[in-house]
């Protein structure tokens, strides 16, 4: 008999199943049942490299928080109000009443014009007021001594002839200058006699000598100017006389003569009396 060859033929169908996969460990490649992201995964908290933009504090010194300047007080203000106050003070300077005006002005127009960036409105509006009132001052005082000036003499430019007043008594006893009249009006004195008292270019020689020296010649000039001596005279002299501090610029003398408790009337050249 011959040989068979038995072959046996299996089904795929007759196979029993692979058995599952295990969840619990899925295999490397194949995504699991639960890697999908949940829908309560929270973001991750970066670490200090990998952070997101911080939520910092506004900068410092920003624009939009800078606190404005304190305003100032007006130069041109406190200028003008010192100003003023030394104008009344010193009345005579009207120079500085002047200034002391226009810093007033200028500093009303510099406050008006800067917003409340500038204060001192009360000092310059006191500035122009005082500055005023010291112009005023200013000019009474010009006025009177333009008064007292005009019809007056320096003791040094007097002649012979010249009709004065008598000097007033004062504690220093300097005289610079002498009110003059017309001799036609009634007035004190006269002048009879302007000389130099120096002898050669001799220093002062002291108030003693120069007082003996103009005595002698005033009365000499008396004789002659009156027509009578002078202790016959009803007129009396009066000297002025150089001092050390004007010798050498001027050392001559002036001699006066008038009449005690009497106006003058007209000169007494020639008077004989």
């Amino acid at each position: 008999m011959a040989a068979c060859r038995v072959t046996t033929v299996v089904h795929v169908t007759d196979m029993p199943p692979p058995p599952p996969p295990n969840p619990s460990f899925p295999q490397p490649g194949a995504p699991g049942p639960y890697q999908a992201p949940g829908p309560y995964q929270a973001p991750g908290f970066g670490g200090p490299g990998f952070g997101g933009p911080g939520y910092g504090g506004p900068g410092y010194g920003g624009p939009g928080y800078q606190q404005p300047a304190p305003p100032r007080r007006s130069g041109k203000a406190v200028t003008a109000m010192v100003l003023g106050i030394v104008g009344i003070l010193l009345c005579f300077l009207g120079l500085v009443s002047i200034l002391a005006l226009v810093f007033g002005i200028l500093g009303l127009r510099e406050i008006s014009r800067s917003a409340g960036a500038r204060t001192g409105k009360g000092m310059a509006i006191s500035g122009v007021v005082l500055g005023a009132l010291g112009l005023v001052a200013a000019a009474g005082f010009w006025i009177v001594v333009a008064a007292d000036i005009a019809g007056t003499t320096a003791v040094g430019d007097l002649r012979v002839g010249d009709c004065v007043e008598l000097p007033e008594e004062n504690e220093d006893g300097l005289v610079a200058r002498l009110e003059t009249f017309d001799c036609d009006e009634p007035h004190r004195a006269e002048v009879i006699d302007v000389d130099d008292l120096r002898d050669g270019d001799e220093d002062f020689p002291g108030a003693a000598e120069i007082g003996e020296r103009a005595d002698a010649a005033c009365r000499a000039a008396f004789d002659e100017y009156v027509g009578v001596p002078y202790l016959e005279s009803v007129f009396e002299i009066f000297l002025i006389t150089p001092t050390e501090d004007t010798w050498d610029s001027d050392s001559e003398y002036v001699c006066l003569a008038f009449e005690p408790g009497e106006d003058l009337s007209g000169s007494i050249e020639g008077a004989n009396r």
